[in-house]
């Protein structure tokens, strides 16, 4: 399973990539994993979106990757309510693999 960077929205809009640590484990991916923790500020109203490779390798019809230029466009798009975030991600990804470029 792919880890991609964590991706930061701040108060402003903008969006950037997080540091991981080089390890790159998934929480929980053994039972005595040695974790190494990365601490970023935070500020209120900033979102912070972890997700898996699966959603910028989602597809449309005519075989195109979601990418991450798109996610990146939808997280700068929203709110900093993470419900905003999730119900319009799904949406737009669904109707992405439904429709393709024709979604635009």
């Amino acid at each position: 399973a792919g880890q991609p960077q964590l991706l930061k929205r701040s108060c402003a809009g903008l969006v950037e990539e997080l540091p991981l640590a080089d390890h790159r484990l998934p929480l929980g991916a053994f039972p005595a994993g040695d974790y190494h923790k990365v601490e970023v500020p935070m500020r209120p109203g900033e979102l912070v979106l972890g997700y898996s490779d699966g959603v910028v390798d989602t597809r449309s019809p005519e075989g195109e990757f979601f990418g991450s230029a798109r996610l990146a466009q939808l997280l700068q798009s929203c709110t900093s309510e993470p419900q905003e975030l999730m119900f319009k991600g799904k949406g737009k990804m669904t109707v992405y693999q439904l429709l393709g470029r024709r979604a635009a």
